[in-house]
Parts: structure tokens; C-alpha cells; sequence
């Protein structure tokens, strides 16, 4: 027997506070710090001030690469309202026309519209409000395989949800940007949307957990060992659900990092989307 941490989520962004900082890029925006208080209680939430030029999208973007995973991905940001009350995280090439995109409303708390022109199997939107004005918005896919390397784009949206206006000038505040990779459970995933910080390198949430890495086929359910559609190796069950090829995957014998009490197990699938 021999227990071992249970890694953390993982922030795939770097500067997931600081978007002053030159990993993000700037198009037709300016980038003010420390503008308003933050969902953490700080003075570090950002504005986003759109260019006066027309036509325009007014975003922050870096580019995530190898985003197009068997899994899928999860990206999320907190918003808050600020002359701009419409927000969209997109994917795509070009700052003007998001090719994937989910847009917000902040006033209505709904998903006003998703985009999918890049033809992903799933695509979802959604919106959770938070203290203080915040909302976490967040754009999940399933991209079923393939590679490519499409810009992710943050930024407001006209009150006629043209990522485009006619009138640039309006703002909006950010903070705590989020990319979880490999995230299988897109549309119903738990864990989309958490947040954890990343600074110059990306970030990795602290382990709470810990399982053993010699548990076997004796030290799970029996419903569960089931040899034509469950494997176990290193302490870990892989299921494959009869009829399709979707897979969960399930920590054994695990307990709370520091204690000695086994709390039973613990979804793979759940902390780490796949």
C-alpha cells in the first residue's frame, strides 16, 4: 500500500490576474489595474476600455494552443458590469469574428446566444453569479480530436450583442482567467468554471486528497470490477460505459491528505474532467 497526492485542477493560462501584462494581447482595448475591488475582496479586478475605432472588436486574446483535445476544454473569466453589461468569450483567428463564441448578459444573468462555426461536437454556455456584481462566465467545447490553435478572446458586447459596435468607448471589468484542458464532462462538467490562480507559470490547485496507488480489482465494488467493461491499474478504475466509447475513471481507496480514515473513491473524473 502506498498513498500518493491527488493532483490538483490546473489553470492552463499564466497571468490569470495580470491582463496588463504582455502575455495577453490587447486589440482596440486599453487594459487598467487595480480598478475595482475583485471577487477575492482585492483591489486587482481590471477595466477593459474599448478603442474609440468603429467596427472594431475590443478584446484581450492569447492564443491555446493544442486546444483541440479528444476531451475538450473549459474557459471561464469573472465579469462585472461596468458601461458594457453584454460580454462573449470566443475562439478564433481574428479579433473582429469569433468563430466559437458564447455570449452574456449581465442584467438578465443568460447566456444570450452560442456560436459553433468551427464545428465542435458540443459547445456550452453558462453563467454563475457571485458576490458583489460578479458573474463567472464560461464557454466549454468538445472538440473530439484534431489540433489546432485558435486565439481565445475575451471582451464586451454592444447592447445589440454585436462583438463589432458602432461606437467603441464602453467598459467592462475582469479578472481570473481560467483554461481547463482535457475537460470530459462539457456540457454537465462540476468543475467547469472553478477558479484557480496562475501567475508566471500556470497554475495548480493544492492537494486535498490522496489515494493508493497499489489498490487492485479486490479493493473496489464487485458491481464495479466488472472484467469486459472496467480495468484497474495503479489504484485507479477505468470504466467504459456499455454501448459507447465514453470513459470515467475513479480513484480507489482514498482518504484526506493528513488522516488515516480510507473515505471510500473519489471520481477521476470529477476533479480532472477526464
Amino acid at each position: 500500500m502506498a498513498y500518493v497526492d491527488i493532483a490538483g485542477l490546473k489553470n492552463t493560462f499564466e497571468h490569470s490576474e495580470e491582463f496588463n501584462d504582455n502575455y495577453w494581447t490587447k486589440n482596440e482595448c486599453t487594459i487598467t489595474a487595480n480598478a475595482t475591488t475583485a471577487p477575492d475582496g482585492s483591489l486587482t479586478a481590471f477595466k477593459l476600455t474599448e478603442s474609440a475605432t468603429a467596427n472594431k472588436g475590443h478584446n484581450i486574446s492569447k492564443t491555446v494552443g493544442g486546444s483541440g483535445s479528444a476531451n475538450g476544454n473549459s474557459y471561464s473569466v469573472y465579469v462585472k458590469a461596468d458601461t458594457r453589461t453584454k460580454f462573449v468569450i470566443g475562439l478564433g483567428f481574428n479579433a473582429d469574428s469569433l468563430t466559437t463564441n458564447a455570449k452574456f448578459d449581465l442584467t438578465t444573468e443568460t447566456v444570450i446566444s452560442t456560436g459553433n462555426a468551427f464545428g465542435y461536437p458540443q459547445i456550452h454556455g453558462q453563467i454563475v453569479k457571485q458576490d458583489n456584481g460578479w458573474y463567472r462566465c464560461i464557454l466549454q467545447v468538445a472538440t473530439g480530436g484534431g489540433a489546432f490553435n485558435p486565439n481565445y478572446y475575451i471582451g464586451p458586447v454592444d447592447d445589440t450583442n454585436d462583438i463589432t459596435p458602432a461606437t467603441g468607448s464602453g467598459s467592462i471589468f475582469i479578472w481570473g482567467a481560467m483554461w481547463q484542458k482535457e475537460h470530459e464532462t462539457v456540457v454537465n462538467g462540476t468543475n467547469a468554471g472553478r477558479y484557480v490562480y496562475s501567475g508566471n507559470s500556470s497554475g495548480v490547485e493544492g492537494s486535498l486528497w490522496q489515494y493508493d496507488n497499489a489498490a487492485t480489482v479486490s479493493n473496489t465494488y464487485p458491481d464495479s470490477a466488472d472484467g469486459a467493461n472496467s480495468t484497474v491499474s495503479g489504484g485507479i478504475r477505468t470504466h467504459t460505459r456499455p454501448g459507447t466509447s465514453a470513459v470515467t475513471k475513479t480513484y480507489l481507496r482514498t482518504r484526506k491528505k493528513g488522516t488515516t480514515v480510507e473515505r471510500g473513491e473519489l471520481s477521476h473524473t470529477y476533479l480532472h474532467g477526464a
